[in-house]
């Protein structure tokens, strides 16, 4: 299982994440490409130096058993006799070089798995990594405030807690003038000190090359935007940005989503439920649910209940801010509109109705057969949309079924083919409009299906690769949108809202 875990890890690190920036001003970050350690970060260090120190031990001075690793961006002295590699775990190029190192107890297992990288990038994923394991931006960047501890040659922060389970130590650090990032990781019990051993071993070779990075959070241009119309087929879509009073950044890219009730939106976002006072012009932040588990789905009812649901977490009925119902047995949630009845689901065509009784709910369960996988299921009045998978091209498409899930429909694109990912799908005037997530576009169709038009997301909204992530129809008809964009100076990643109507 380690062994499985460290390849993942490894091919996860050496891609990258997506979308990354900002810091989140309400909630904590959940999107590190590392598991979630369970331990609060530990951010002291006995040593408080910075600055490289170029002394190296030669290798003809280290015991035979010592081998010695000269990369790119590194040199390794490690003891052949304790440590283990892999060359297919060995990346080496000018601008990146990382290792995994391990001490094996059997074929399938390790007692210790030390990582190295070092890589010449931006400096997102440092700042990513920075916040997940409990530092904060601006004391780091502005006040100073963390010790470091020397690993190659650099003053680097140590993060220690668990990982699935395991003991794990991290060191990062950001080296500006070079424009890199180190990611050092010890992972499982090291009674004998070996993983220290191993980093004294290391040399980071860098080179300052009088990079400054781009700026921090605080530093950084928000998002706005000016109002847009553009025609589509027959029709005019129209955009309005709604500026949230305080810019709420994230490193979460695509679960965020809305409801609107009673004056209020209803905000899943990080995990947490946040509510805002909403004019019809501006979102203003009021105060943030209490609620137990993280919840990244949410739908509003006539009734005034706001219905919220997460991936193993209770579906909760809310209302004016208290929960005044809950339900454990079931996944992902979507609502109908009336709140009587909704649909459990996660991605497999094996669902669930769950019907409102007295008690709770009683769940029945059901498939659907014209998708062989699930995205997104989005339920008005009339009808429930299902992205997702088609069973007989595979292709991705949006199937329409009436409210006793009779197939009345499936959109696609101009040809009839498929679509990237639509994330968004409700009613329009004379057919429905849909928001394509992967494809970054809004997509018109008739009441029959046939296909009308697209407009690219930069067109109407103005944004530069944002994600459509979740929508409510106000009472006037127009669509409240939530997505996620970065900003164009890379300072942060912003949730942010657009009013849309089509007419």
């Amino acid at each position: 299982m380690k062994k499985i875990f460290a390849l993942l890890l490894m091919m996860f690190i050496l891609i990258g994440t997506v979308a990354c920036g900002g810091t989140p001003t309400n909630n904590p970050d959940t999107t590190d490409p590392l598991d979630s350690p369970d331990d609060p970060a530990d951010t002291t260090a006995a040593d408080d130096t910075d600055g490289q120190d170029d002394t190296t031990a030669p290798a003809d001075d280290l015991p035979a058993s010592v081998k010695t690793i000269d990369a790119e961006l590194w040199t390794l002295n490690y003891d052949s006799d304790v440590w283990k590699y892999d060359e297919e775990y060995f990346f080496n190029y000018e601008d990146i070089s990382s290792l995994e190192l391990v001490i094996a107890d059997s074929d399938d297992e390790y007692a210790l798995r030390a990582y190295i990288k070092v890589s010449l990038e931006s400096p997102a994923d440092f700042r990513d990594r920075l916040v997940y394991y409990g530092f904060d931006e601006y004391e780091y960047a502005v006040n100073n405030s963390y010790k470091t501890e020397k690993i190659g040659g650099y003053g680097l922060l140590k993060y220690q807690g668990e990982s699935w389970g395991e003991p794990i130590t991290v060191y990062i650090g950001r080296i500006e003038g070079a424009g890199a990032s180190i990611n050092i990781q010890l992972e499982g019990d090291d009674p004998n000190g070996d993983g220290q051993k191993l980093l004294e071993g290391l040399q980071i070779k860098l080179k300052d090359i009088g990079n400054e990075d781009g700026p921090w959070y605080w530093e950084g241009t928000p998002f706005s935007a000016e109002p847009s119309e553009i025609a589509v087929g027959d029709y005019t879509v129209k955009s309005r940005w709604v500026p949230f009073e305080e810019c709420v950044m994230t490193r979460e890219v695509f679960d965020h989503y809305i409801a609107v009730s009673d004056g209020l939106a209803y905000i899943a976002s990080d995990g947490s439920i946040n509510r805002y006072l909403f004019d019809g012009n501006k979102l203003t932040f009021k105060d943030t649910l209490e609620i137990e588990g993280e919840y990244d789905s949410i739908q509003s009812s006539a009734d005034g209940t706001v219905w919220a649901s997460g991936f193993m977490e209770p579906l909760l009925g809310i209302k004016d801010g208290e929960v005044v119902s809950s339900y454990e047995d079931s996944e992902k949630v979507t609502m109908h509109p009336g709140g009587e009845w909704g649909i459990s689901w996660f991605s497999s065509p094996e669902c669930a109705l769950l019907t409102k009784t007295e008690g709770g709910f009683e769940k029945t369960e059901f498939s659907f057969a014209e998708v062989e996988s699930i995205s997104y299921i989005l339920i008005n009045d009339n009808y429930i949309f299902l992205s997702g998978r088609d069973a007989n091209d595979e292709e991705q498409k949006v199937m329409v079924y009436d409210k006793d899930r009779n197939h009345l429909l499936t959109l696609g694109d101009e040809e009839g083919g498929g679509l990237g990912c639509v994330t968004y799908i409700t009613e329009s005037v004379n057919g429905f409009i849909g928001f394509d997530g992967n494809m970054r576009e809004i997509i018109l169709w008739d009441a029959e299906g046939k296909y009308i038009g697209e407009v690219s997301d930069g067109d109407l909204f103005g944004t530069g690769y944002p994600w459509f992530c979740g929508g409510t129809v106000l009472e006037d008809g127009s669509i409240l949108m939530v997505m996620t964009d970065e900003r164009a100076d890379e300072s942060a990643t912003e949730l942010i809202a657009f009013l849309v109507t089509v007419e």
